[in-house]
């Protein structure tokens, strides 16, 4: 992680980042390598989610398209908690509910 190495970069202000992150790495990289990518995961703070995905640096979007989307929807999909509608009593039954009370 050569960046976070350089002098004026925020080396070291990952691990303090407790939010949830998706990361999403091109396999065939050749600026970023995946080891890089894996330490970046690794680091303490929130959770990490790593995908590596068949495209290069800067490509994933137009190379890996339908990949990017479905890791994104999975991402969100275990951010969000139950997505399902509380049942809610039926008025027909709402004399039988006060009656109850």
């Amino acid at each position: 992680m050569e960046l976070y190495r350089r002098p004026g970069t925020r080396r070291g202000s990952a691990p303090r980042v407790s939010e949830p992150w998706l990361l999403l790495h091109g396999r065939h990289d050749d600026i970023v390598v995946l080891r890089d990518a894996e330490t970046l995961a690794a680091t303490g703070g929130g959770p990490r989610t790593l995908v590596t995905l068949e495209a290069g640096h800067g490509d994933i979007p137009s190379v890996a398209r339908g990949a990017m989307i479905e890791a994104l929807r999975g991402f969100v999909d275990d951010l969000v908690p139950d997505r399902t509608r509380p049942e809610l009593p039926d008025p027909r039954n709402a004399k039988l509910l006060a009656l109850a009370r």
